[in-house]
């Protein structure tokens, strides 16, 4: 057991078991992991297995861990409608061809539909901000996550949990950006309509963001973006923060 001294205005708090709490934390996430893993209806739970066992690595992405987490941490209780799962496998497009129904994304990755639910897969070489990257790996992955609470990876294999900012984003209930990426519209709703779905609010970095990139010519772009993902309902909320984001900054 380890003790830690929390040093907070230049005062030591009491001592605090920081890493065992951490560890028990962690350990209550992974088991909502693989317990919503678990849960997964016939189909997407079978397609699941089966990516696991025919891909040399795969690792779990983005939304599916944030969103057991925040079970774990603040009992939310929406769904979870998607999986998203990277691969590492030099022969994926051979294999990608044994699921049925698949459709390809535009990036590349292999689309699996369901009723009320979508799983992506994606191989590394397919991440469009990893194309230029030399080691396509989990650190750069990470790095090149434009969401904060988004840069989540889990490792099946090792039952481990990477994030870079993530846990400490969540713990205060706000979104950041973490890579300034020239994809604007679509990291601007993303930004805004995962703040709205968990009640977070939108911090320093990700209202820099919007001030410094949004114009009236990026419209069509958001516009072609929220039709892209069969969510144009959403589009007057997005308007009103970025409205009231650059308004509160003038």
């Amino acid at each position: 057991m380890i003790k830690i001294l929390i040093k907070h205005n230049n005062n030591y708090k009491f001592p605090f078991y920081l890493s065992i709490m951490e560890e028990i934390e962690n350990q209550k996430f992974k088991k909502r992991i693989i317990k919503n893993l678990d849960s997964l209806s016939k189909d997407p739970k079978k397609d699941f297995q089966k990516t696991y066992s025919l891909f040399d690595k795969s690792y779990i992405i983005g939304g599916f861990v944030r969103d057991s987490i925040l079970q774990v941490m603040y009992n939310y209780k929406f769904p979870i409608n998607d999986l998203d799962i990277l691969i590492k496998d030099k022969n994926f497009n051979k294999k990608a061809e044994k699921f049925q129904k698949q459709s390809k994304s535009r990036f590349g990755s292999t689309k699996l539909k369901y009723p009320d639910f979508d799983m992506d897969i994606i191989e590394f070489s397919h991440v469009y901000f990893l194309k230029d990257q030399k080691n396509k790996n989990i650190e750069n992955f990470l790095n090149g996550c434009d969401l904060s609470t988004s840069s989540f990876v889990y490792d099946i294999d090792k039952n481990k949990i990477y994030n870079k900012q993530a846990i400490d984003d969540i713990r205060k209930k706000e979104i950041n950006i973490l890579n300034k990426n020239t994809i604007k519209a679509p990291t601007i709703c993303r930004l805004i309509l995962h703040a709205d779905k968990m009640k977070f609010k939108i911090g320093k970095s990700g209202k820099d963001y919007i001030k410094s990139n949004y114009s009236l010519e990026l419209e069509s772009a958001i516009r072609k973006f929220l039709e892209y993902k069969n969510i144009k309902h959403t589009y007057p909320l997005i308007k009103n923060k970025i409205d009231s984001i650059i308004k509160n900054t003038q």
